[in-house]
């Protein structure tokens, strides 16, 4: 026992843990021995308390959870599009609907303050209310009906409403997408499954600058193109609604619900299980007729006690608790807040949103000292796709590297791009200077924040 606990944890694990060390050690050499025959085989009926982490690594890549966590980031996809789609559209709307600057950056960043709202106020209590599937139903209905009022908005405030309710939307979707995606996740895989989170916001800005260009070749009337470009912003959370059924719930929010069972026959299906699954959704397979052992029963069973236990051992801290030392460490607290902070004053989400403004886009005629709409085009579809490469390299080298220190690099090289940004606007530098500025600066901050 002493040996499991200072491998695992260098000593520092505290008594009431080393008994669940202990179990999950026992089920790993278990499951690790030989299986040629049944008395070398981890037995069915072996006690739920047996183990305590899903999914060993020696199974293979989780499919079905990367799969599965896919659909739950679609509506990070109808984010990253509306990113993307709002900078190349924003001109056409400001032209159809007569906004001032002041409305203009209010329609656009108005998003984000409200997904903060979102994210603060409806998905922490959703979340643990209706389910973490549920919440993520909700915030794509929001982002459906939020879509629809802009698209037909006539005036201001009604574009402020809409973009009022995608906020609310995108809020309550990232927070509920990444839980449920860390709550399904087998942990040698954790880092890489979360990031799928992030890919599909880097996907959707990419999506969203190539749907605004075509819309623009092919629409000839400024009006008509905006709409249609945030209408097909409805399409990604639609998506998901058809699809409902098929997902399924964490397993341990179904613990949580004392619906033990379903964690069960969701976990065996996640992992890859062929026996033990039931209709948890519809599109589960059927359980096996069959009455064969399942050698992957034992562990699911295993997975399921140390979910319960891990619930068992967790503590709720109201919003007032918080701030309370008693119960959260101050330096804890500082180091989430300042982390949060850090990632959105980076100046990150100005570059995507504005950045034909920030190269100096043609407007109106112009033909001398600006850059052409298909330069523009060009360009922003560098600065996503740079963003996209930081995010798909950072998901390679989080389990290897770790997250502090890739963090650390990312934000050093991030305040030096940005630098050069500023400097763009003081000397002059000429367009692909202030291009290649942009794109470093998007690729280094993929890669940690």
């Amino acid at each position: 026992l002493r040996a499991v606990c200072e491998r695992g944890s260098h000593g520092r694990v505290p008594w009431s843990m080393r008994w669940q060390a202990l179990l999950w050690e026992l089920n790993r050499r278990m499951m690790e021995a030989p299986r040629g025959s049944s008395e070398d085989r981890p037995s069915a009926t072996m006690p739920a308390s047996a183990a305590s982490t899903p999914a060993s690594p020696s199974t293979g890549f989780p499919v079905r959870v990367a799969l599965v966590a896919s659909l739950a980031a679609i509506n990070n996809l109808a984010f990253g599009y509306d990113v993307g789609v709002v900078s190349g559209s924003l001109r056409d709307m400001a032209t159809s609907l007569n906004l001032s600057t002041i409305e203009q950056e209010a329609a656009t960043s108005g998003l984000n303050f409200v997904a903060g709202a979102g994210a603060l106020l409806m998905s922490g209590n959703l979340l643990d209310l209706l389910g973490r599937k549920a919440t993520l139903l909700a915030a794509s209905v929001l982002l459906l009906v939020g879509a629809a009022v802009v698209s037909l908005a006539q005036n201001f405030p009604v574009l402020l409403l809409g973009r009022a309710l995608q906020g609310l939307g995108s809020g309550c979707g990232w927070c509920a997408c990444s839980v449920y995606i860390t709550e399904i996740a087998p942990p040698a895989y954790r880092g890489s499954l979360v990031a799928i989170s992030d890919i599909a916001i880097n996907v959707g800005i990419l999506l969203g600058y190539a749907v605004d260009r075509m819309i623009n070749v092919w629409i000839d009337t400024p009006d008509a193109r905006w709409r249609v470009a945030m209408a097909i912003s409805a399409t990604m959370p639609l998506i998901y609604v058809l699809l409902f059924s098929c997902v399924p719930e964490t397993p341990r929010w179904l613990v949580m619900a004392g619906r033990e069972d379903d964690a069960a026959r969701a976990l065996a299906w996640m992992g890859g299980a062929t026996g033990g699954t039931a209709e948890t959704t519809p599109c589960l397979p059927r359980r096996r007729s069959d009455g064969g052992d399942d050698p992957g029963a034992a562990a699911v069973a295993g997975d399921i006690a140390a979910i319960a236990a891990s619930v068992r051992g967790a503590r709720t801290v109201s919003w007032r608790g918080i701030f309370s030392r008693r119960q959260v460490s101050t330096s804890l607290l500082v180091t989430v807040i300042v982390l949060g902070l850090g990632q959105q004053l980076t100046g990150t989400e100005a570059i995507l949103y504005y950045t034909p403004r920030i190269v100096n886009e043609c407007v109106g005629g112009e033909t001398e000292g600006c850059v052409s709409a298909q330069t523009v085009f060009l360009i922003s579809i560098g600065v996503g796709a740079c963003k996209l490469v930081g995010e798909l390299v950072a998901a390679c080298l989080v389990e290897s590297v770790g997250r502090r220190r890739t963090l650390a690099v990312s934000n050093l090289l991030v305040s030096a791009t940005i630098f050069t940004i500023a400097l763009k606007f003081a000397l002059g530098w000429p367009t692909a200077a202030g291009a290649a500025s942009l794109c470093l600066a998007m690729l280094f901050f993929s890669l940690g924040p």
